[in-house]
């Protein structure tokens, strides 16, 4: 948990009572490797990344609350980078915000988070990530049992 809360302390999107604030959000700006900017949001507009052979799937909540996605030519491990502490890895190819985490299905073969969105997506949580989101999901919500399932 401690892990998590500093992150969040650092960005300043915690609050004493376990609340995300965002009043004083800025934009993070994606770059390639020559330093161009390709790509500018705001961190809680940001549901997830996906990995895809050379490009990076960004799944966004554009301002009228509709999921949107936009291919860019870049590693995950760049926007890991440029991205942190907004989102967070669970899989090899995924990256996700804790914001936009709907419910947590912890199983010992399949976990799984399901995101948000008007047709809620899951998308897959590796046993090597799986203690960070729910850890995440713990401090979010305040009670593993609000946001985790077991199967």
């Amino acid at each position: 948990m401690k892990w998590f809360e500093s992150i969040l302390k650092k960005t300043g999107l915690f609050c004493q009572d376990n609340t995300l604030t965002q009043s004083d959000e800025q934009e993070v700006t994606l770059q390639d490797t020559k330093g161009n900017t390709i790509f500018s949001i705001l961190p809680s507009r940001l549901i997830c990344a996906n990995a895809a052979v050379n490009y990076v799937v960004f799944f966004y909540a554009d301002s009228q609350g509709t999921v949107r996605e936009r291919i860019v030519r870049c590693t995950m491990h760049s926007v890991q980078e440029q991205f942190s502490p907004h989102l967070i890895r669970c899989h090899r190819s995924y990256l996700l915000n804790p914001g936009h985490l709907v419910r947590f299905y912890d199983a010992p073969d399949d976990s799984r988070a399901q995101m948000y969105g008007p047709c809620p997506f899951e998308i897959p949580v590796s046993k090597t990530y799986r203690p960070y989101v729910a850890e995440a999901v713990q401090l979010l919500t305040g009670s593993k049992k609000d946001a985790c399932q077991t199967q």
